[in-house]
């Protein structure tokens, strides 16, 4: 599994290495909400990202994440008070809901064409639930291929 995980990241120029924690991935969340607010959420993303796949941390640990937040110019006292108050609770409760409601049942699920932008924003569960169910929106479930990604761009016309 980890071998053709690897062989999918390598086409889009990711780095995956030894997976060797199965992480409670919500504290990794709490983060990137915590940077969506701050102007870093893609940069922390990224850096999540790095964390747990190259490097094999385990992104539900708080200080790995303080060291990320530091990494990202994010304050991690800030980060660590969101963690211990759970203030994202319900932004991230309803972006569930939006993304059960748009049928995703796997990670990663990425959802294209009619109107699809929920990637980006929050508070507005709609868009997702729409965007899958609309005329001309897809879903392409797993780590597949990057030629998936072409051919339903090509069939969307793009």
């Amino acid at each position: 599994m980890h071998a053709a995980l690897r062989k999918r990241a390598a086409e889009f120029g990711l780095e995956v290495g030894e997976l060797k924690h199965l992480s409670n991935t919500r504290p990794a969340l709490v983060a990137t909400e915590f940077a969506r607010d701050h102007g870093r959420h893609r940069e922390l993303s990224r850096e999540v990202f790095a964390a747990y796949f190259a490097r094999g941390e385990d992104i539900g640990d708080a200080n790995v994440l303080s060291a990320i937040t530091v990494s990202c110019d994010l304050d991690p006292v800030e980060l660590g008070a969101a963690l211990a108050d759970d203030r994202y609770a319900d932004r991230l409760d309803e972006h569930a809901r939006a993304a059960a409601l748009a049928g995703v049942s796997a990670v990663p699920t990425f959802i294209v064409g009619a109107g699809s932008g929920f990637a980006d924003t929050h508070g507005a569960p709609g868009r997702l639930a729409s965007s899958a169910d609309a005329p001309g929106g897809r879903r392409i479930v797993g780590a597949q291929p990057l030629e998936a990604f072409r051919r339903v761009l090509r069939e969307l016309g793009g």
